[in-house]
């Protein structure tokens, strides 16, 4: 079967939840639209999926049949008429004559398509499955709200593994990772709510601090959620967009005007759930650093010094992007507090040039050391939290936003009644993490992250393997006395 190229046809991976995406094979994020909520390929919706018949006439479905009528008829498409298909949103961000070039390049790429099937819908949103002549792909779109129900989202991405293709044992788990990369993690635990500790049930490599990219902020997360059921702070407290707290994307509130006040409730559901780095900088600025660091400690993390001083994404663009090596080589040597006196200085400071003007971020730089770090079991005992306060009110939008987005993970709601993700990458580095709990109670862990400064990630493979190592701790779950 070829291999289809998708990076041609777009940049980010929303699987891996990014502060900064490349390799490979990848979930794309939208040809064109605002992404909402729930990127996981096996959900259309925000959320639980409405009881809409398969093959029911509904908005979503005659525009993303008329997408997928669309590639085929590549050649013969005119831009006033795929202009009359597309919200003003969509437009603004992919004009019509750029989409019929993303058309034509499916046309090549995919050959002559066959029945799509249901993967899931609402009245406004759709996923379906489409075998190709190269491969299944996954289409999925989103209309408005309101009549005409023009396109506001639309999403080409490969298929996912068939469950019967991917590794069953731990044994292959284990070998298909160690192909990977350099550096290979993997940590699967069950977790005590009560005691709020973590029992390894599966690992490799799990003393090894692994390089975690966004999945960082998952200390954010927790740092919020203890604020607000400490009585510090609201998740319906707004706070305004501030010029110099914003960062690059991942995201899209850099693009909202300074002054523009949003619930904290959104600034969570957008780190988590899209890896809004802006949104990041932001709670991580207003929680204040000492808060997030004392997070960390507190967490159990194995050796705290690793993220001190914690950093926000904007300074780790500014270490990574817009410094030279002789900058990060200090930052390296230097101590702790010789780094919080960088990330006081103008250099750290500055605002970011105009988008556009931004390089583009494509080879590893320092990925093993400049980096935030942390075990698999150091995240464990992190998301630990989240189960022992799973009934707790205060933490309920923190939850929320930790099950927008699922990571790729095809959902069996007869074994998990509740899954919570948050992944990140950046060149040379892939992380993800999963908390999940079983119909039964049972409550879960599984990390997996590779590090390789000289070959590409595969990010759609890592998430395979994800997707294995659930299947069988599902399994395991299953035959295991006392579940």
């Amino acid at each position: 079967m070829r291999i289809l190229n998708w990076a041609r046809l777009t940049v980010f991976a929303a699987a891996c939840g990014t502060v900064a995406c490349g390799g490979a094979r990848t979930w794309p994020e939208p040809v064109a639209g605002t992404r909402r909520p729930a990127a996981e390929p096996s959900s259309a919706a925000d959320g639980p999926l409405e009881i809409v018949a398969d093959g029911a006439d509904t908005p979503a479905r005659r525009q993303l049949q008329w997408a997928l009528d669309a590639i085929g008829q590549a050649g013969t498409l005119t831009p006033e008429a795929v202009g009359a298909h597309l919200s003003p949103g969509f437009s603004a961000k992919l004009a019509p004559e750029k989409l019929i070039e993303v058309f034509t390049a499916l046309k090549a790429q995919l050959g002559g398509l066959g029945a799509p099937t249901l993967v899931g819908q609402t009245r406004f949103r759709l996923a379906l499955r489409v075998p190709t002549e190269h491969g299944a792909i996954i289409a999925s779109a989103a209309v408005e709200d309101e009549a005409p129900h023009r396109l506001t989202e639309l999403l080409f991405r490969p298929a996912p593994t068939p469950e019967t293709e991917l590794p069953q044992t731990w044994t292959d788990i284990d070998a298909r990772l160690k192909g990977m990369a350099d550096e290979v993690h993997l940590y699967a635990a069950r977790i005590d709510p009560a005691a709020g500790r973590c029992t390894p049930l599966h690992s490799v490599n799990a003393d090894t601090p692994a390089s975690l990219g966004s999945a960082f902020k998952l200390y954010v997360l927790v740092a919020l959620a203890e604020a607000v059921a400490q009585g510090k702070m609201k998740w319906t407290d707004t706070l305004a967009i501030r010029e110099a707290w914003k960062s690059l994307p991942s995201g899209k509130l850099q693009n909202e005007p300074a002054g523009t006040a949003l619930p904290l409730s959104t600034y969570a559901d957008q780190m988590i759930s899209i890896s809004d780095n802006t949104a990041t900088d932001h709670l991580l600025y207003h929680l204040g650093r000492p808060a997030v660091e004392a997070t960390v400690a507190a967490s159990g993390h194995h050796n705290p010094a690793l993220l001190r001083p914690f950093m926000a994404t904007r300074e780790f663009f500014k270490l990574k992007l817009f410094s030279d090596d002789a900058t990060r080589t200090r930052w390296l040597a230097t101590d702790e507090a010789g780094r919080r006196a960088w990330l006081a200085s103008p250099a750290a400071t500055a605002p970011f040039p105009p988008l556009d003007q931004v390089p583009a971020w494509k080879t590893p730089v320092e990925p093993a050391r400049l980096e935030w770090r942390a075990t698999g079991a150091d995240l464990c005992s992190l998301v630990a939290r989240f189960a022992a306060h799973a009934d707790d009110a205060a933490w309920q939008p923190a939850l929320h936003s930790l099950a927008l987005n699922h990571g790729g993970l095809t959902v069996d709601p007869t074994r998990w009644a509740w899954v919570g993700y948050k992944g990140g990458s950046e060149p040379g580095v892939l992380f993800l993490q999963w908390i999940l709990r079983d119909t039964t109670g049972n409550w879960v862990a599984v990390s997996l992250g590779v590090l390789d400064a000289k070959r590409p990630l595969d990010v759609g493979a890592l998430v395979d393997l994800g997707r294995a190592a659930v299947l069988r701790l599902g399994r395991d779950l299953a035959t295991a006395p006392g579940t």
